[in-house]
């Protein structure tokens, strides 16, 4: 506490000093400085400011000016004078070795050792030498190497982390205090860590990092020395002064082990070695700094409360899938292979890609990356292994990954501009449902549903299944396990007086005149908005394209097949040809939206720009189409927005270029109308 006290009032002094000298120049060049920032070059200017300093610190250092004896100053003197004066007062002992015969050291309240930063961590030791008390990092020793990186975190902050778990692990055993370290080892002993290495040396003193993975640095270390008392300060040690060290950790290029040979050789030039006690990293710690330091996971703590919720659902949507595949055999991944750790992720991103998220509709490379790092750096807590890659130190994914998030990238690529449903298209489906033998038919029941459609902007998954579903026992369901599609409970009718209630069985009893609108529910949206629903009045003038008559329709064929004590299949559904019941699933949206394309466009599916044509219309195509009808219709953009349930203004995305809208534009243009004056 002394010595710090006698340090910090000198460095008061010189800081004096500095601001001092500042502000001299400043005054006195300030025209001279203005002059070379204009005339030198760009790189040379940024430069300018760096040599100042160094000037400044030249001279400030070569100050034959005393400093002021002040009485604070004389009375730290005097106390420390008198601690050194007493030769059996501690003041500096070393550690980290164990020797069989006697020692003859200078004992005390400063534990000082050295590092030599090299380039590559696998296990740190302890080394005595009565010139300089050092620690080296052996690039040799039998543990797994880990080879570090600009892209993840210094290896001088990492052999700096290093030396204090070898300090601190030192000084925890009853062992080497007993035999070592008599009783007069202070409560709070102060470790001098001395490195050749400048880098090393300022994460020591200062452990502070910007990046993501630095700051986990300084967690660990934070953990380190919670688990002691000692403290720690790093000191600059010159290369040609840290002889031994350079010997021990970079041994001859062809020297790939510590050989016999070359140990003994070690030996001869510096004897003590042969009682040096080597530290070596647990298991759990190399573990810990593999699946911290190489993982693509943000190491700092989230940003809000609602970051850490993310996360946590993610989690849980992780065990969910392992709980739906039956993997649940080994739920945290322990001492299994890691092959069969990055074959469950690839299962699990390509689930994701799918759609089975918890938005419920397939991700984004990105987002499937963080899904998967979430679990990753959950089950690197028990398993201490990064599941996502093929060698838990390697940089990269496992190619099984990287592959399938490629592949979503590409897709990504892809230009995805649906063209538009429209209602000729709707003339030429309806015109194939009047072929059909029976009202069940699979023309007759798109036919329904694309025709609201146009009214409501469906997105596929609200009224269809996906393409490999198309039982209506074994309906796609959300995170409730309720149908995610329209079910028959979605629907209420409005009675003659805009005001009572109609359910869908009394609907079928009722004239149909007298059901002036339905109301219709939403149980899943993509936009989060679940339950949200939106009303839809009768058009006595058009009651071919109403969407009350349509839904009387959907609602009558779904009693027809199902029944009128099903309720848990989706409203969806249609009798094939051969009279099996199933519901409307993508594929028949997609193939039958590909054929009214082709037969209402006259386009060939042979030719190579017409087959992409074709393929631009998909079930999305309902949306665009009932977006670009009420553009054209002259509906602001807070109705669109509301009508087809939007939260962004994505609609924008889906406008196209449109008849009605230029020949009103044209209509305008070329009105008599005089041209407004200009100001």
């Amino acid at each position: 506490a002394h010595f710090f006290a006698l340090q910090n009032v000198i460095r008061r002094q010189l800081q004096m000093r500095a601001s001092a000298m500042r502000g001299y120049a400043r005054r006195h060049n300030s025209t001279y400085a203005a002059y070379l920032e204009k005339a030198l070059d760009k790189g040379l200017e940024k430069r300018l400011s760096a040599l100042v300093q160094v000037n400044l610190a030249r001279v400030l250092w070569k100050d034959p000016s005393p400093i002021p004896r002040t009485e604070e100053l004389r009375a730290e003197l005097d106390i420390l004078h008198s601690y050194l004066a007493n030769p059996s007062n501690p003041w500096e002992i070393s550690i980290g070795h164990i020797m069989t015969e006697p020692l003859h050291l200078r004992h005390g309240a400063t534990l000082a050792t050295s590092e030599e930063a090299s380039t590559a961590m696998s296990s740190a030791y302890l080394v005595l030498t009565y010139g300089a008390r050092r620690s080296v990092t052996d690039s040799d020793w039998h543990t797994p190497t880990v080879t570090t990186s600009t892209s993840t975190v210094s290896s001088n902050s990492l052999e700096a982390s290093l030396q204090v778990a070898a300090t601190v692990t030192r000084l925890q055993d009853a062992e080497f205090r007993d035999t070592l370290l008599p009783n007069f080892i202070p409560d709070i002993p102060l470790c001098l860590v001395m490195t050749d290495n400048k880098s090393a040396k300022a994460w020591g003193n200062f452990v502070s990092s910007k990046s993501t993975k630095g700051q986990a640095l300084v967690r660990i270390q934070a953990e380190l020395l919670h688990r002691t008392q000692n403290g720690y300060a790093f000191d600059y040690v010159k290369g040609e002064d840290n002889v031994t060290a350079d010997l021990l950790s970079r041994p001859p290029p062809h020297t790939t082990t510590f050989s016999n040979n070359f140990t003994f050789q070690i030996y001869q030039q510096e004897p003590r070695i042969r009682y040096y006690d080597y530290f070596q990293p647990s298991p759990e710690l190399s573990s810990l700094l593999l699946a911290t330091l190489y993982s693509d996971a943000a190491s700092g703590p989230a940003k809000s409360p609602k970051d850490l919720g993310v996360i946590r659902s993610r989690r849980l949507h992780y065990f969910a899938f392992v709980l739906k595949n039956n993997l649940d055999d080994n739920l945290l991944l322990l001492d299994c292979h890691q092959e069969r750790r990055v074959h469950q992720f690839a299962m699990y991103a390509v689930t994701l890609a799918n759609g089975e998220s918890l938005s419920f509709r397939s991700l984004k490379a990105d987002t499937i990356s963080k899904y998967l790092s979430a679990a990753s750096t959950f089950l690197a807590m028990f398993n201490g292994v990064d599941s996502r890659k093929a060698n838990p130190a390697d940089k990269s994914l496992a190619p099984k990954i990287q592959a399938i998030l490629n592949e979503v990238k590409r897709w990504e690529k892809v230009p995805n501009r649906r063209e538009p449903y429209e209602w000729a298209m709707q003339d030429t489906l309806e015109g194939w449902a009047a072929t059909e033998t029976s009202l069940d038919g699979p023309f007759a029941a798109l036919s329904d549903w694309f025709n609201n459609g146009l009214y409501a902007g469906y997105r596929l998954s609200e009224f269809a299944q996906s393409s490999h579903k198309s039982d209506p026992d074994d309906a796609e369901r959300n995170m409730y396990e309720r149908i995610k599609a329209f079910t028959i409970d979605d629907v209420t009718f409005i009675g003659a007086n805009k005001r009572s209630l109609i359910t869908p069985r009394v609907a079928m009893t009722c004239d149909p005149d007298m059901i002036t609108g339905v109301k219709l529910r939403w149980e899943t949206q993509k936009n989060g908005n679940n339950g949200e629903e939106r009303l839809f009045a009768r058009h006595p003038s058009h009651p071919k394209r109403c969407f009350v008559n349509r839904m009387l329709s959907i609602v009558t064929r779904y009693y027809r097949l199902a029944g009128s004590s099903t309720r848990d299949w989706p409203l969806s559904i249609y009798r094939d040809t051969n009279g099996v019941i199933r519901s409307v699933n993508a594929n028949l949206v997609t193939t039958t939206m590909h054929d009214l394309a082709s037969a209402t466009y006259n386009l060939s599916p042979k030719h190579n720009r017409e087959a992409q044509l074709i393929k631009q219309f998909s079930a999305h195509s309902l949306r665009v189409g009932a977006c670009c009808l009420l553009y054209a219709k002259s509906y602001t953009a807070i109705q669109i927005k509301f009508l087809l349930r939007w939260k962004s203004d994505t609609f924008l995305t889906y406008l196209r270029n449109m008849f009605a809208v230029a020949t009103q534009v044209a209509a305008d243009i070329t009105a008599d109308d005089p041209m407004p004056q200009a100001f």
